[in-house]
């Protein structure tokens, strides 16, 4: 029974997405404004509904380490104001939702409640004693749809509700990409964009969820779709985490762009597309993947040319040769990465190497001009950089040809 329905004899409580229990046609929800502590002992007592909570355990894990004088009246009291909320989904009844026993409490497990979490390990239990594929697709993805969200993301804060929330998460990643590898062997990439575009909704740093939704779209033979994609967990990985994506990820990439094959025949076009794309006036930011295509043509180009190529490595470190802590990382990695595109030649390319570097090509360069560029640029980081915690380290090498 759907959580959206709500019959006379509904008992149904939803710890996933959100907080609300429907009781008799009534309900209640953390959409309003509550009490947070007799807000959070409800959660409580239903998240652990079937065990007895001792009162010192309660005490414990709902207060942590904050201290009070009288824990013991505290809690009375709290308990007093929680039924006074529960109070609301039977106006006209004297059904106690929350009862006390030797000296702890419980969740009146004698009203028939249908909780999502609950039925979500069901689904995933049948799913994995299922003896047939089609079977197993069919409850992984009753499961996937009771997941709306993190288990109550409105206490995030508490450590129990932590615990739980990647217990849940957890399963419900699992789940999916299991779900996804069905389909994938029955080729249904249609359901597996539909599933995982709304999993990576939830869960946007999941790199599993994106790599099943970058094969869905190569499978379906849209490339564009994947190549768009692509670029944007790009960019959310390194500009959120100051990570590169997985290899895995990166050898869909390549298979993205060797099977990309549009046509067009206007050569006008073509070139006024290129000529739009090259109009930016900093240094050429790219993809790795991308820089290492350059690098490659650039050193086949050299023997014929003779040009001179150099490539710098900037490295970006705490003071005392440890990586910074995040927050500091984050904003002097940006930082950096202005100060190089703002100090570089339109025909200089820059990519992201790791979380702590930036690699350049650098044509037509001296190895000593090379080196003073390099240096330019960690001057003028230097003045910019509000922290005061970390340097630069360049590392600059000729580019060396590649012999057809």
């Amino acid at each position: 029974m759907s959580l959206n329905a709500s019959p006379a004899d509904n008992c149904e409580i939803q710890l996933l997405g959100g907080f609300r229990i429907i009781y008799k046609g009534n309900e209640i929800s953390d959409a309003s404004v509550r009490t947070k502590k007799a807000w959070m002992l409800i959660q409580y007592l239903i998240a652990n509904r079937n065990n007895a909570i001792s009162v010192d355990r309660l005490v414990s894990d709902i207060w942590g380490q904050e201290e009070s004088r009288d824990p013991l009246n505290v809690l009375k009291n709290l308990v007093y104001r929680a039924r006074n909320i529960l109070k609301e989904l039977c106006p006209d009844e004297d059904t106690e939702f929350i009862l006390y026993s030797r000296d702890s409490y419980c969740w009146n497990g004698s009203i028939p409640w249908q909780v999502d979490t609950e039925k979500f390990e069901e689904c995933i239990h049948r799913a994995e004693s299922a003896g047939y594929d089609n079977d197993k697709i069919t409850a992984y993805y009753d499961a996937f749809c009771l997941y709306r969200g993190e288990f109550l993301p409105k206490s995030a804060y508490c450590d129990w509700v932590l615990r739980k929330s990647t217990y849940y998460a957890t399963l419900f990643i699992t789940c999916t990409v299991k779900l996804c590898k069905l389909l994938e062997q029955q080729k249904r990439f249609d359901e597996i964009i539909h599933i995982c575009e709304n999993a990576v909704d939830i869960y946007s740093y999941e790199e599993k969820l994106h790599e099943q939704l970058l094969r869905a779209y190569i499978s379906s033979g849209r490339f564009s779709k994947a190549l768009s994609h692509y670029n944007y967990i790009s960019k959310l990985f390194y500009n959120e985490l100051g990570v590169c994506l997985s290899d895995g990820i990166k050898a869909l990439y390549q298979k993205i762009i060797s099977s990309i094959s549009a046509i067009e025949m206007d050569l006008s076009l073509i070139c006024e597309d290129l000529n739009e794309s090259s109009q930016q006036k900093q240094a050429f930011f790219c993809d790795y993947e991308i820089f290492k295509n350059f690098y490659q043509m650039q050193a086949r180009a050299m023997a014929r040319t003779g040009q001179s190529i150099n490539v710098a490595l900037l490295t970006l470190s705490g003071l005392d040769q440890t990586i910074p802590e995040n927050d500091i990382l984050k904003s002097s990695m940006q930082l950096l990465k202005d100060t190089i595109l703002s100090n570089l030649r339109r025909a200089d390319v820059v990519s992201a190497f790791s979380s702590i570097q930036f690699v350049l090509m650098l044509p037509s360069t001296t190895y000593e001009n090379a080196q003073m560029i390099c240096q330019r640029i960690i001057d003028k980081f230097l003045a910019k950089d509000p922290s005061e915690q970390v340097k630069i380290i360049a590392n600059v090498r000729p580019l060396k040809p590649i012999d057809l």
